[in-house]
């Protein structure tokens, strides 16, 4: 005697061709559905297009731009929109920053990286003893980076350094930041601007 198969046994053995193909015949057949998926996939694409990329201090590369989001951004009146090079620094080195057009409105461009070489199980030396063993090395990037030396510059230099946290989770990473000196955004590139 032969049984007839039954749907499901049948459907058990499709290739996985063969169930796309039913998933996508189903969903032809729903116009609702349809709009529903291309409105949540457009959302979805819309958003990975515009959302600024993140970048931590040990991924930064010379000659990024930089928006690095500090309390000062949102204050229209403030003196120093980009913030002070302490929040900027501490931001950066906690939190990140997002990589910006060097032909657009930016806060900060890198003008060199580093890695302190202190071990693992190193203590942290401090934020002011670390940014002291990086002057000259930034000094030397900043007037290689803009073509002209940090004194007199309408550049500012800030040497940013690992936090504590992340100095004890074994992140040894530091970079050189050029910004303007009188704290507004850079509307254009600064490297080899000679002033």
């Amino acid at each position: 005697m032969t049984r007839t198969p039954r749907e499901n046994d049948r459907y058990t053995h499709a290739t996985w061709r063969e169930r796309l193909g039913d998933e996508l015949g189903t969903l032809r057949r729903s116009p609702r559905l349809m709009l529903l998926l291309a409105i949540l996939l457009g959302g979805w694409l819309f958003l990975r297009v515009t959302s600024p990329r993140l970048v931590q201090l040990e991924d930064l590369a010379v000659g990024v731009c930089l928006h690095v989001p500090t309390s000062a951004n949102a204050d229209v009146a403030a003196v120093r929109p980009i913030g002070e090079a302490l929040e900027v620094s501490d931001v950066l080195a906690t939190q990140g920053a997002a990589i910006a057009p060097c032909s657009g409105s930016h806060s900060h461009e890198v003008a060199a990286t580093f890695s302190d070489a202190d071990g693992p199980g190193a203590d942290s030396p401090g934020d002011s003893a670390l940014q002291g063993r990086h002057v000259a090395e930034c000094s030397a990037a900043f007037a290689s980076y803009i073509g002209h030396a940090v004194d007199m510059s309408a550049f500012s230099l800030t040497i940013v350094v690992q936090r504590e946290a992340g100095w004890q989770n074994g992140r040894r990473a530091g970079a050189c930041l050029v910004s303007d000196s009188a704290g507004q955004y850079l509307m254009a590139p600064a490297k080899g601007a000679g002033r």
